[in-house]
């Protein structure tokens, strides 16, 4: 509603511009270096608008450019997490299907990933536990306490 209101009121102002340009005719005349420009206002004023949208335009048209690597480094990161994510759940699945190995294999995305790697660390823990590596636990352990996301597991003195 707002927005309507806004744009009645810039029309109504534009529409009285006009018609006083329309009533008071003027000329813009300009000396500069030897050179002599002499045009009416309301033709000064259109020509300063057509350059106002055209430079809007490009500047659009640069952001949009200047973006696209963002864009595609953003969708790389996204295919990276849900990679990541995707075999989390595989990883969850095959050590509750007693197949250590091929969940220790399909956890190493996850713990490539920041936003996984708490979860995933601690999950390694679980594995190497379960397949009997003491030093691999420890170590898993050690990682997750230095890890922000393991703090705020609770995993903080292991």
């Amino acid at each position: 509603m707002f927005r309507i209101i806004f744009f009645i009121l810039q029309a109504v102002f534009f529409f009285f511009f006009v018609l006083w340009l329309v009533r008071h005719p003027g000329m813009i005349d300009i000396d500069w270096l030897d050179y002599h420009l002499e045009m009416p206002i309301a033709l000064f004023l259109g020509a300063a608008f057509l350059v106002f949208l055209t430079s809007l335009f490009l500047f659009k048209i640069l952001r949009s450019i200047w973006l696209i690597p963002g864009k595609f480094r953003d969708r790389y990161n996204l295919y990276d997490r849900k990679k990541a994510h995707v075999n989390l759940m595989a990883a969850i699945s095959a050590y509750e299907n007693e197949n250590l190995e091929r969940a220790y294999k399909l956890l190493n995305p996850a713990l490539q990933n920041l936003e996984t790697k708490p979860i995933a660390t601690f999950f390694a823990s679980l594995i190497a536990q379960k397949q009997g590596k003491v030093s691999e636990v420890q170590m898993y352990l050690t990682e997750l306490t230095r890890l922000s996301g393991g703090e705020s597991l609770g995993y903080q003195r292991l």
